[in-house]
């Protein structure tokens, strides 16, 4: 049974500060792959003006809750543009357009203004997750909610311990199948990290950490920031969580599509 295509795009990490041309690139890669699932993981958007890590240090200054939105808005429109413009051009001609299923996990960098809405009652109603505009292009699936698509449960992190801390180490993907015992994907650690496996109905189950999908410097990650994987999961021929995994790096996606 063929199976169908899903594009996982891992942590993008929009911020003001970095181009958003890679979102042209993966905009590009979209209409030539046309896959038949669009999974955004989590962590779109950076949202450092509402960032605890380093608030009153002098890296903080100058930014701003509008200008995070607006980064991210236009690495969406970025994303979606040859998309449109192909489904206008079909149009034209009376062909059946291109329409993917595209899902938007929150991840818990968006999730930054829901509490920062919490913690400042006075913010509720001015600021929210909608002010990036996911629902425009797709269904959003909310902070540590999964969706599960062809038998592959999306989730920007799953959680472990009584704590609920994400989900981490060295071996990430395995630790998803032992969590969920289905096949899963996270992001948020921005390693690449892939485990496959078998249930006890004989069927194979595949646990990913789908990497990222930015290669600029973090401070907060320190020297790690160099173990990140930088690029996007292609799943084809997905079958009740069955599938064939290629791994497409920024480089290529680049080199491809810039």
């Amino acid at each position: 049974m063929v199976g169908r295509t899903h594009l996982v795009i891992g942590d993008a990490h929009s911020q003001p500060d970095v181009s958003n041309e890679r979102f042209d690139w993966l905009g590009k890669m979209i209409v030539d792959l046309k896959p038949d699932v669009i999974v955004n993981i989590g962590d779109w958007a950076s949202m450092d003006s509402l960032s605890s890590y380093d608030k009153g240090k002098k890296a903080h200054e100058g930014r701003r809750y509008v200008a995070d939105i607006k980064h991210a808005n236009d690495a969406l429109d970025r994303m979606m543009a040859p998309l449109n413009k192909y489904n206008k051009m079909r149009a034209r001609n009376k062909k059946e357009q291109y329409k993917p299923e595209i899902y938007h996990n929150v991840g818990n960098h968006e999730h930054r203004i829901t509490k920062a809405c919490d913690s400042s009652s006075e913010l509720d109603g001015v600021m929210a997750v909608g002010d990036i505009r996911f629902e425009d292009s797709g269904t959003l699936v909310p902070f540590l909610e999964h969706v599960v698509v062809d038998g592959v449960a999306y989730c920007h992190y799953y959680t472990s311990g009584v704590k609920g801390y994400a989900i981490s180490g060295d071996f990430i993907g395995r630790r998803v199948i032992q969590k969920l015992k289905c096949s899963g994907t996270m992001g948020h650690g921005h390693k690449f990290n892939y485990f496959m496996d078998t249930n006890a109905k004989g069927q194979f189950v595949h646990g990913l950490a789908a990497g990222c999908y930015f290669d600029h410097h973090m401070d907060y990650a320190g020297p790690d920031n160099q173990n990140f994987r930088p690029g996007l999961a292609v799943k084809r021929n997905v079958v009740d969580g069955d599938y064939d995994l290629e791994w497409v790096s920024l480089d290529e996606v680049k080199r491809r599509y810039g």
